[in-house]
């Protein structure tokens, strides 16, 4: 399975979606993106020493907050996912 972390899927989401690189100073739209592929399912956390990724829970995801350097990762799948519904969105 190749995975991608979180902030990265994000950046890509939104150049795919705007057309244009996203500055610094958007910290709330790559929350509102993380949210977004939160709800589409394929996020995955690193865990134990092996680093061996398991999904998140439905409870992690209602609670979750997605800050820098969280080690989330996301499934191609999930990101191509985002990409078509804010299409979708903005169309």
């Amino acid at each position: 399975m190749n995975l991608v972390p979180l902030p990265l899927a994000a950046r890509h989401v939104y150049l795919c979606v705007e057309g244009y690189a996203p500055n610094a100073r958007l910290n709330d739209r790559f929350n509102a993106l993380g949210r977004l592929m939160a709800s589409l399912g394929g996020l995955y956390v690193m865990e134990g020493p092996e680093g061996t990724p398991r999904p998140l829970t439905r409870e992690e995801l209602a609670r979750g907050l997605f800050k820098p350097g969280a080690d989330v990762l996301v499934t191609h799948d999930c990101i191509e996912r985002a990409i078509s519904e804010l299409s979708a969105i903005n169309a």
